[in-house]
C-alpha cells in the first residue's frame, strides 16, 4: 500500500505527463509521421493511468492525455 501523500504527487506528476504525452502524439501524424512516437507516447498513458489508486484519478489521466492530444 502506498502511503497517501506519494500518491497524491504521483497523481500530480501524472497529470503534466499524459499531457505532454497527448501532445507529442500529435507528430506521429501527418505531416511529421514520427509513428514511434504513438507507440510511446499510448504506453506512457498506460502506465500513468494503470499507476493509480483510483478509477476517478486513471480517468483523470486519460483525459489529460486526450486533451493534450487535441
Amino acid at each position: 500500500m502506498t502511503h497517501p501523500q506519494t500518491s497524491s504527487r504521483s497523481f500530480l506528476l501524472a497529470l503534466p505527463l499524459a499531457l505532454l504525452a497527448g501532445a507529442l502524439n500529435l507528430f506521429a501524424f501527418a505531416p511529421f509521421g514520427w509513428w514511434p512516437l504513438q507507440i510511446a507516447a499510448l504506453a506512457l498513458a498506460y502506465l500513468l493511468a494503470q499507476r493509480q489508486s483510483s478509477l476517478r484519478r486513471s480517468m483523470l489521466v486519460a483525459w489529460a492525455f486526450g486533451f493534450g492530444w487535441s
